[in-house]
């Protein structure tokens, strides 16, 4: 019996029923969470941080589900509509009557949610009918991947609406995509509605939602490997990515991605590679560039070549970014005496001439100076040892390190501190092949690591199995509104009763505003109804509104009757008009009591039909 059938049954009003599903549901808990803890304890990667402790998480079991919504995760929300209190369900004893009322709430907010979903989509994209429904059918099966991230379904919806205000356009996007770019998001972007920025963004330069979460991916990834922030690397990206349209790049998107890593490394500010781009892409511009620096004697490199750096600046821009980091290098020099690199004495008066002809400020070239000649002390450092690294090796250990004291330095966390003697602080010239290593195992296991690892690696693993067994029980009972088609059945249901309320506001000459609103409270009052089994609900409103209707213009006519009656002596055409105020109240009466008998006979012929279909449909 699959799952969706188990809580399918659970709305059956049957004791025997009740007490197998029930006793079923408890084990298939119990199953999930042990095949939760399991899971992660097969798959869990080592990490550079302390590791869970699963005695302890066993020790504790599920602890509350608040905690979800109240993790360090600076972004995404889970609405305590979509937490589901899954210690509810394991407590309760198998003849607990309490236990189907835990499951009919969660199905009824689920509806809640789809109903909200429905007037969010309609209403800020202006879609509906059959698009409408696929775009929510395709965002609410994303539902469940979402909770495993730490997004709510409000996130979902802001990402969506937010991508297809900024375009303009009906940027229908797939499940797949959608469940993909959770991982993506959490681990180098934050804030998944910025997502819909950042495929917007993209799809100026030519790559659609798939490929940016590719590239995205692969960026922070490779940052991450050099021992940098990753969201940084992501956030320059999106500054710039329409810098691919104006300079031409080596490498494309990956291209932008390096002269960001390289930005970093050396402090240096992309903006003004940008401007010095500009500059040179004009031949009279670039000889003259070449010519004062020549003078100023920092003509190094690819600046002594005109013609290098205007075809830099038109297929290769992020190789211009070595050219200002090796100008730059020669300005700084080591002083004893204060233990650290400086700019000064003739140098500081050359980094102000060479700064004003690169459109720089002085203190942004050297800047870049100061961490060139750190960067080269640490390759230094590490080549004196006669260590076995390649590029990447060195470029990671390197990032870890910074000045101190006249020294590259590593700061040690403590979960590796016992590899490194119990010393706090290493020096890169200090550094055993053992401590190397360790650096380098480390660095393996960041290349190992996914998109979904470095996202589920923000949290514990007791915080994970969390959100996992949230996401399955949302799955399931996602799987109860989907089979069932509730919103479906109920539009279908409701299309005879909106015929009458139609012609209703016809006679009553509603405006059509006044016709819809009055369309959308009978349709969520009708979901209220389905909730409760309370069938009166939409009954009641409409017999409601009838009423005060019919009292209004009950009102109208008795004003109206007045003033024939003072007129009536005056001319015979009054009688006439009374006549047609008779035939008027006659032909109203009608429609309003046609308009009740509807909502009674669909109703109450139809109410065994819609639960019989929810309840047993597999």
């Amino acid at each position: 019996m699959s799952a969706t059938t188990e809580l399918l049954k659970l709305l059956a009003d049957s004791k025997s029923q009740n007490d197998f599903v029930r006793g079923a549901m408890n084990k298939k808990l119990a199953d999930t969470e042990q095949e939760a803890r399991d899971f992660y304890s097969r798959n869990k990667k080592p990490t550079t941080t302390s590791p869970s402790n699963p005695t302890q998480i066993n020790k504790e079991g599920l602890s509350t589900v608040q905690a979800l919504s109240q993790s360090k995760q600076e972004f995404g929300k889970i609405s305590d509509l979509e937490l589901i209190k899954v210690e509810e369900y394991t407590k309760r004893k198998k003849n607990d009557s309490t236990f189907l009322k835990e499951v009919q709430r969660d199905i009824n907010g689920q509806l809640s949610i789809e109903t909200q979903l429905r007037t969010d989509i309609n209403e800020k994209i202006g879609i509906s009918g059959q698009l409408s429904k696929g775009l929510r059918d395709e965002l609410l099966d994303s539902q469940p991947a979402a909770i495993e991230f730490g997004y709510g379904i409000g996130d979902i919806t802001n990402m969506i609406t937010s991508m297809m205000e900024k375009s303009g356009r009906f940027n229908l996007i797939s499940r797949e995509t959608i469940d993909k770019s959770f991982a993506t998001a959490r681990a180098f972007v934050g804030n998944y509605e910025e997502m819909g920025a950042l495929f917007n963004e993209f799809e100026r330069v030519g790559i659609g939602a798939r490929g940016a979460m590719e590239a995205i991916d692969k960026a922070g990834k490779d940052s991450l490997n050099l021992g940098l922030r990753a969201k940084t690397t992501v956030s320059d990206i999106r500054a710039n990515i329409e810098k691919l349209n104006e300079y031409g790049f080596k490498n494309g998107i990956q291209g932008l991605a390096e002269m960001s890593r390289k930005a970093t490394e050396f402090r240096l500010n992309m903006n003004k590679v940008f401007e010095i781009a500009e500059k040179v892409m004009d031949p009279e511009a670039a000889l003259s560039l070449t010519a004062n620096l020549q003078v100023l004697g920092g003509a190094i490199g690819d600046f002594n070549d005109p013609l290098k750096l205007m075809n830099m600046a038109t297929n290769n821009v992020e190789g211009l970014t070595d050219a200002i980091i090796g100008a730059a290098g020669s300005l700084a020099t080591y002083n004893s005496e204060s233990g650290k690199f400086e700019v000064n004495n003739v140098n500081l008066r050359r980094a102000r001439d060479m700064a004003k002809e690169l459109g720089m400020s002085t203190g942004e070239l050297t800047k870049v100076a100061i961490a060139s000649q750190e960067r080269l002390s640490a390759t230094m450092d590490l080549a004196s040892k006669g260590f076995d690294l390649k590029e990447d090796d060195k470029r990671f250990i390197t990032n870890l390190s910074k000045m101190d004291k006249g020294r590259m330095v590593i700061e040690i966390p403590q979960t590796l501190q016992d590899k490194f003697r119990g010393e706090t602080q290493v020096a890169l010239s200090e550094l055993t092949k053992e401590q190397v290593d360790v650096l380098k195992e480390n660095k393996k296991a960041f290349e190992e690591m996914t998109p979904t690892d470095i996202a589920k690696d923000q949290l514990s693993t007791q915080q994970n199995i969390e959100r996992m067994i949230q996401s399955y029980f949302r799955e399931n009972i996602r799987a109860v509104t989907k089979g069932a088609d509730v919103q479906t059945e109920i539009d279908k249901f409701l299309k005879p009763v909106m015929g009458e309320v139609k012609k209703y506001g016809s006679e009553f000459k509603l405006s059509s505003d006044q016709i819809n609103s009055m369309k959308e409270t009978i349709r969520n009052q009708a979901i209220q109804t389905y909730k409760t089994s309370d069938f009166s609900g939409v009954q009641n409103y409409v017999s409601d509104k009838i009423k005060e209707l019919e009292n209004k213009q009950q009102a109208k006519e008795e004003e109206k009757k007045k003033d024939e009656e003072t007129k009536k002596s005056i001319s015979m055409n009054n009688m006439k008009d009374q006549k047609i105020y008779v035939k008027s109240d006659i032909r109203v009466i009608p429609v309003g009591a046609n308009m009740l008998a509807e909502v009674n006979n669909q109703y109450y012929q139809q109410r065994d039909y819609l639960f019989n279909e929810l309840t047993y449909r597999t």
